[in-house]
């Protein structure tokens, strides 16, 4: 459910005493305010070191409230729209994905990739991945290995220089992370939130945190070998709606030969499982249609089709640089299809490959199929 707040709801949310923080990522700062002062607790401790408490400029203000007076339920509001979220326990998990995704599409001067980012000797090693892949286990793996960590979520890329900066917070461990054993022995500050322990890197691995950097490597974690071209693939992408668009999402399917797979009515949202073409033409449809609805929408990703499988052995297979252009590009443009940035390049997907291109120039780019865990890192240290 959406509502658009009207001029007396405005003034009421502006009126009232909430708990609160302030935050800048990269050139945006931003406020979270909530009535429950355990949600603030939270983000104070996973996002610490992006905390400014005496920020002035506040270029986003995002509400998270259990209840409010003109709503019946648990919702966030951010630029005056108010969104149904679940109650209990779900809604911090659920809410913080949402509100994070706001704030990244507000950034104008850098890029992010879903990727996490290691780096050695000052090169930078870029793991890209789609959402439960194992990028957190990998890139924790190499860290154990003496590299120095500077996000396992995302690749903050600097829009002019190219250098890709620290994005410093909390590394999440699920309860089937083979590094559980090991939080429990050295951190005593461990948060659990959403299904995760959220830890320090470096209470972890002691004096692990690395600074800005260039890349040097890319490295996509797949399942197979590239027997053909990425192109020709077809892709699996989770859309989440707030309000059902079934109608649309079909038309697009048509248009662009996908199909739906599954729909799942949830208690307030609707979920979509697609299966689309992988090619160019597909992906600009996908976004138009993204940006489009994108205040209706609130998720959308990539599907891994498989388990990831650790006990295999890995393999690593030289990637094509316009291959690795374009899954960057499928990237960006989806996953923030509102995002200032692209908006800074005239909405032009040419001045956006340019820039991927440019980021690229001086970077190795590989598949990396994955398996042990050990191996896997005994491949890219051997670049």
């Amino acid at each position: 459910m959406l509502l658009t707040l009207s001029h007396e709801q405005r003034v009421a949310l502006k009126g009232n005493q909430y708990f609160s923080e302030r935050f800048l990522f990269a050139d945006i700062g931003f406020c979270i305010a909530s009535d429950n002062p355990t949600y603030i607790d939270r983000l104070r401790r996973i996002y610490q070191a992006f905390i400014t408490p005496d920020l002035a400029d506040i270029a986003l203000t995002c509400y998270m409230l259990d209840r409010c007076d003109f709503f019946t339920g648990s919702c966030v509001i951010i630029d005056n729209v108010l969104y149904e979220f679940p109650q209990g326990d779900r809604f911090f998990g659920k809410a913080e994905i949402f509100v994070l995704q706001r704030v990244i599409d507000a950034i104008a001067t850098s890029f992010l990739l879903h990727a996490g980012v290691v780096a050695k000797d000052g090169n930078g090693y870029v793991i890209y991945a789609p959402t439960g892949f194992g990028k957190t286990t990998f890139v924790l793996r190499l860290v154990a290995d003496g590299y120095k960590f500077l996000s396992d979520e995302y690749c903050l890329i600097h829009a002019d220089s190219l250098t890709i900066e620290p994005f410093a917070r909390r590394v999440g461990i699920k309860q089937t992370s083979p590094f559980l054993s090991l939080m429990h022995q050295r951190v005593n500050d461990a948060l659990w939130c959403d299904g995760k322990y959220y830890v320090k890197c470096d209470d972890l691995f002691p004096n692990s945190s690395g600074a800005s950097c260039r890349a040097k490597y890319f490295l996509m974690l797949s399942h197979d070998a590239p027997d053909h071209r990425l192109e020709t693939d077809n892709h699996i992408v989770q859309i989440v709606f707030f309000n059902d668009m079934q109608h649309d999402l079909q038309r697009l399917m048509n248009i662009c030969g996908g199909r739906i797979v599954r729909r799942m009515p949830q208690d307030y949202c609707i979920e979509y499982i697609c299966e689309l073409p992988k090619k160019r033409m597909v992906i600009s449809a996908l976004h138009r249609f993204l940006q489009k609805h994108h205040s209706n929408i609130y998720f959308f990703t990539p599907v891994r089709e498989h388990k990831t499988d650790f006990t295999n052995t890995p393999k690593l297979y030289p990637m094509k640089k316009s291959d690795a252009t374009f899954e960057i590009l499928s990237n960006l443009i989806n996953r923030s299809p509102a995002s200032a940035f692209l908006a800074s390049q005239g909405g032009k997907h040419q001045a956006l490959i340019m820039k991927i291109a440019a980021f690229l120039k001086e970077v190795d780019c590989y598949r990396l199929v994955t398996g042990n865990l050990d191996a896997m890192a005994q491949l890219v240290s051997a670049l």
